[in-house]
């Protein structure tokens, strides 16, 4: 079960509708459709403070940079 509302691009997925469909014409932005709907809109992540966040070092930043974008290309947007 779904904690919150569906994002833009799941909606789509799962229903068709793209955002074309009703940016503008019924809802001015998704957050507005979202408490249409009776649900609360997604909340931005909080920032993380510096001394939590861990710092990975490596010999190899090209390497590793390029691995992601490979394990991702299928998932990628084309803009």
């Amino acid at each position: 079960m779904e904690d919150g509302p569906l994002g833009r691009d799941r909606f789509e997925r799962e229903t068709g509708i793209r955002e074309g469909d009703w940016s503008g014409r019924y809802w001015a932005r998704w957050n507005d459709a979202v408490k249409e709907a009776g649900l609360a809109p997604n909340q931005m992540n909080a920032l993380i403070d510096d001394e939590v966040v861990i710092a990975i070092s490596t010999d190899d930043a090209y390497g590793i940079e390029g691995y992601w974008h490979r394990r991702f290309a299928a998932q990628r947007r084309m803009v």
